[in-house]
């Protein structure tokens, strides 16, 4: 997963995966600027490509993606 999210901006990118989860938290603070559209999509599909989401399920089914 990490390896994932390192394909774009680390810190952007780990408040993204929270908030697809669940977990907003909010933007990073400068310099750090928020994922583009195109960006989050792009981490969707490749979080979806490992089975991030489905391993989450598994763990704890009363959750959605």
């Amino acid at each position: 997963m990490i390896d994932t999210i390192n394909h774009v901006s680390f810190h952007p990118g780990m408040k993204q995966v929270l908030k697809m989860l669940g977990f907003d938290h909010g933007q990073c603070r400068l310099p750090h600027k928020p994922l583009t559209s195109p960006q989050v999509a792009e981490l969707r599909e490749a979080l979806e490509a490992i089975g991030f989401f489905e391993w989450r399920l598994a763990t704890d089914p009363s959750r959605e993606p």
